[in-house]
């Protein structure tokens, strides 16, 4: 994610490129495109993260 862009054009590429995944027929769980999605956010949601990733165990 680019300093200063919006979180919500950021979800719009990443589900932009996971359609992409998708028309070549490959697949991705959905557990790992949420992780990919969080690991792609930039230090500022570091709070976010861990918090999402503890919640999830």
């Amino acid at each position: 994610m680019k300093k200063g862009e919006h979180l919500r054009d950021h979800i719009s590429q990443f589900i932009t490129l996971l359609n992409d995944i998708k028309n070549v027929e490959a697949q991705i769980n959905d557990e790992d495109q949420a992780m990919l999605l969080l690991f792609s956010l930039p230090p500022s949601y570091k709070s976010f993260k861990e918090t999402l990733i503890l919640w999830q165990r």
